[in-house]
């Protein structure tokens, strides 16, 4: 599996996610509290760090006794993520937005899977 391409994948989208929640958190929690507002742009903050950090991960071995931290961190990140979306997809009114949200985040949680426990360490690029 290439490794760059899954690193570089998953780091877009997470940008994409961050930057929406750091700058439009307002707009996408729908809400004018601002305890609330913060939480969403510290989230934001989380998911650029994360995307931050594949892309400057992007061309060093993933798997293996070195990128294994790495592997599992977005194993974790994306799995927990996946799930919550799919219970709350489950409960609500079909929303192209959290479905297309939800299928991003348990495709990237199966390449890493895949990556944490099926590959050895090796630089694919």
């Amino acid at each position: 599996m290439n490794t760059r391409i899954l690193l570089i994948s998953s780091a877009a989208f997470l940008a994409v996610l961050g930057l929406v929640l750091t700058f439009a958190a307002a707009e996408v929690l729908a809400t004018d509290d601002p305890r609330t507002i913060v939480v969403g742009q510290l989230l934001g903050a989380a998911l650029c760090g994360a995307a931050f950090l594949n892309w400057m991960s992007r061309g060093a071995p993933l798997g293996g006794i070195y990128g294994r931290p790495l592997a599992i961190g977005n194993l974790v990140h994306f799995t927990v993520g996946g799930l919550a979306l799919v219970k709350v997809v489950s409960t609500m009114e079909p929303a192209w937005f959290f479905g297309t949200l939800t299928i991003g985040y348990l495709v990237l949680a199966a390449l890493f899977a895949r990556v944490a426990f099926f590959t050895t360490a090796s630089v694919s690029r």
